[in-house]
């Protein structure tokens, strides 16, 4: 779990800088997925494993449909963290969150 409040803008290509506490958790590659109440969940690479590693395993045993594993693995974007601290927010998700870009060039 992330806490805090760190307030972050897009960029106009829609990257946002990670909070640099954060940075060396989510580096090189994280997860952004659709969360609940129109937020984004970011996920460490081993926290969505483990997260995909479980939806397969109840998928086999008839406790969720392939629907539904379809449904997570077609609203998650595996992204890289440049050099600069950034992640590339897909479209789809920035209209899902509300997301607007930033005016200013970067």
């Amino acid at each position: 779990m992330f806490v805090g409040v760190h307030e972050r803008q897009l960029d106009p290509k829609g990257r946002m800088a990670l909070p640099a506490a954060f940075r060396p958790r989510l580096e090189p590659r994280c997860y952004l997925s659709i969360g609940r109440d129109k937020c984004i969940d970011i996920l460490t690479a081993e926290a969505f494993e483990e997260v995909a590693r479980d939806t397969v395993s109840k998928v086999r045993s008839g406790e969720l449909d392939r629907n539904q594993q379809r449904a997570l693995a077609s609203n998650t974007f595996e992204v890289t963290v440049d050099a600069q601290g950034r992640i590339n927010i897909d479209e789809k998700l920035r209209e899902y969150a509300g997301l607007t870009l930033s005016s200013r060039s970067s």
